[in-house]
């Protein structure tokens, strides 16, 4: 025997779940991910914990026979313009820092594998890309990698050893500040670099405080007053148009 139920009471059951879920508010447009202290909560539920600052080992000496790091640090960039989360990770070994930057999309999907590097994050929003400018005080290194806003390499930069990397107000140019040569103290070449990775001004600053070009029919002026300094590997800046110098 077969008990067919009632037509009416099945149909009557399809419109209240109908209306259940049609009471479900839609994501917004400009809902984006909760940033809180160790925490990234994603739209759809998903979360990663990040730490600040995490101290590994109380002593470097115990680092260093690990080969692990004394400590390392972690960042957490929104960009909008993308809806991209960009993590960026600093780690302070017994000698000399290593870098690596994870890029994740609103719903917590990571986009690409972590890229290793040694050195600065730099993001130009209005061109989609992310520079990573590659300076140590301890290996030479003569080259900086460029990425789209997936994590993904577009090109590497080839340059003399650097000591700090920056972006123009604008957001539109990054550039490199150069080590002063031995040979020539008083010199001190800064490379201006486009969204292709290419480099389209050399620059002798004379070791002034500012040094300024055109490019493209646009006049630009870049500060050196902070860049004086002896470098720090340690420093770990992202630098977007809106937020210049963000350190973790």
């Amino acid at each position: 025997m077969t008990h067919d139920r009632p037509v009416g009471l099945v149909y009557f059951r399809f419109v209240i779940l109908v209306l259940a879920f049609s009471c479900i508010p839609p994501a917004s447009a400009d809902e984006t991910p909760q940033i809180k202290a160790g925490k990234i909560s994603f739209l759809g539920g998903k979360s990663l914990a990040y730490k600040s600052y995490y101290r590994v080992h109380k002593k470097a000496i115990d680092a260093y026979r690990r080969s692990e790091p004394i400590y390392y640090r972690e960042q957490v960039t929104l960009v909008k313009g993308w809806k991209r989360v960009i993590v960026s990770k600093y780690m302070n070994f017994f000698e000399g820092g290593r870098s690596q930057v994870t890029v994740y999309d609103y719903q917590g999907i990571q986009l690409n594998d972590p890229f290793h590097f040694r050195g600065q994050v730099l993001i130009s929003e209005n061109n989609e890309r992310i520079l990573l400018g590659q300076k140590d005080n301890y290996y030479i290194l003569k080259k900086s990698f460029l990425l789209d806003k997936n994590g993904a390499l577009l090109t590497t930069i080839e340059h003399s050893r650097a000591s700090l990397f920056g972006l123009t107000d604008d957001g539109k140019l990054f550039w490199a500040l150069l080590r002063t040569e031995a040979k020539k103290p008083s010199k001190q070449e800064l490379l201006v670099i486009n969204a292709a990775g290419k480099i389209v001004k050399k620059l002798d600053t004379n070791r002034d405080n500012s040094v300024r070009f055109d490019h493209n029919n646009i006049n630009y002026e870049i500060s050196l007053i902070d860049n004086t300094a002896t470098p720090d590997s340690g420093r770990f800046d992202v630098a977007t148009p809106t937020d210049r110098y963000f350190s973790g």
